[in-house]
C-alpha cells in the first residue's frame, strides 16, 4: 500500500511539472482580440517537398469530437529543409465550416466563431525529419474573437 501512494504522489508530482513544459512554445494569438478556444483537432501531419510553388505540400489526418477527416494536400511557401516545430506552430490548418478545400467538419465548431473559423497549428510534438519526409503530431485550435 506504501508503495502505491509512493509511485502515486511521485507521478502526479511530475504532471504539475511536465503540464506547462508542454505548452511553452506554444504560439500566442495575433491579435488582442483574439483568443484560441477548443474542441481541439488532433492528428498527423505529413510534409513533404514539392508543391504548386515549389514549396512545401502537407497532408493532415486526424480527428475531432471523434470525426474522422482527412485536408490536403495543401501549399505551404518556403524551403523543406527549414521546416521545424517552431515553423508549424501558428500556421493555419484549415477552417471550419462546409465545401471543398481545407475545411475542417462543422461539427468542430467552437460554440463561439462557427462558420468558416480559422483552425491554427497550437502545438507539434514527435516531429521527425527522415529523408523528403517530415511527420509531426499536431493540436490545432479554433482561433476567435475574445
Amino acid at each position: 500500500m506504501k508503495k502505491i501512494l509512493l509511485v502515486s504522489v511521485f507521478l502526479f508530482s511530475l504532471m504539475l511539472i511536465a503540464a506547462p513544459i508542454g505548452f511553452a512554445g506554444n504560439p500566442p494569438p495575433p491579435g488582442t482580440d483574439q483568443k484560441f478556444v477548443g474542441p481541439a483537432v488532433v492528428g498527423t501531419i505529413t510534409i513533404t517537398p514539392g508543391g504548386i510553388f515549389d514549396g512545401i505540400s502537407a497532408i493532415f489526418s486526424g480527428h475531432c469530437r471523434g470525426i474522422q477527416f482527412t485536408l490536403g494536400p495543401r501549399d505551404f511557401g518556403g524551403s523543406f529543409d527549414a521546416v521545424t516545430p517552431e515553423l508549424l506552430e501558428g500556421e493555419t490548418l484549415g477552417y471550419v465550416g462546409e465545401g471543398e478545400g481545407d475545411i475542417i467538419p462543422l461539427d468542430c465548431a467552437p460554440s463561439k466563431g462557427g462558420f468558416a473559423t480559422e483552425v491554427r497549428i497550437f502545438n507539434v510534438t514527435h516531429f521527425s525529419k527522415i529523408g523528403n519526409v517530415i511527420t509531426a503530431h499536431v493540436v490545432a485550435m479554433s482561433l476567435v474573437p475574445k
